[in-house]
């Protein structure tokens, strides 16, 4: 892993141990293992880093998604349990979200990662926008619960009700 992506790790494990993105350059810098210094050299703002977070995010969820056109499945991905799972990424997405209330580029950023998967919801309902954004809503409503309280569901229940739910 190169410094860059080592900072960008480092945020987004940050972001999902602290619920915020806005832990000081120096705390980065010493979650990554490197100089505040690199942290400025790599991301002249820290919002560049905050982006690269989404970024990095929008990757994970881009290869759970990968593959799977069928609403079953995609909702797999998206609240499911397996080998792959990241909810250390569930909960940075949160982070993200809070910021995005505040923040006008990290909101583009997260609008359109958004977007991009309630497109994929919406065609796998049949391009039904009704369906669709009940699934985004679920599926970001089961992250918020995820996050805050991961005891508070159990396993399995999230994807069970929103595939109830859709059919």
């Amino acid at each position: 892993m190169d410094r860059r992506e080592q900072l960008v790790s480092a945020l987004a494990r940050l972001a999902a141990r602290d619920g915020h993105l806005d832990a000081p350059v120096a705390e980065i810098a010493r979650a990554a293992g490197l100089t505040p210094g690199l942290v400025h050299y790599y991301f002249p703002r820290k919002l560049d880093l905050v982006l690269a977070v989404v970024e990095q995010l929008t990757g994970v969820l881009t290869r759970r998604l990968a593959g799977r056109t069928d609403l079953e499945g995609l909702l797999e991905a998206c609240l499911g349990r397996g080998e792959d799972e990241r909810p250390d990424a569930v909960r940075a997405w949160v982070a993200v979200g809070a910021a995005a209330v505040k923040d006008p580029e990290i909101r583009v950023a997260w609008t359109a990662a958004m977007r991009s998967l309630g497109a994929a919801l919406g065609a796998a309902s049949g391009d039904d926008p009704e369906r669709a954004a009940a699934a985004v809503a679920m599926v970001l409503g089961f992250w918020q619960i995820g996050a805050v309280d991961p005891e508070g569901l159990e396993p399995g229940i999230a994807l069970r009700a929103a595939t109830a739910v859709l059919r």
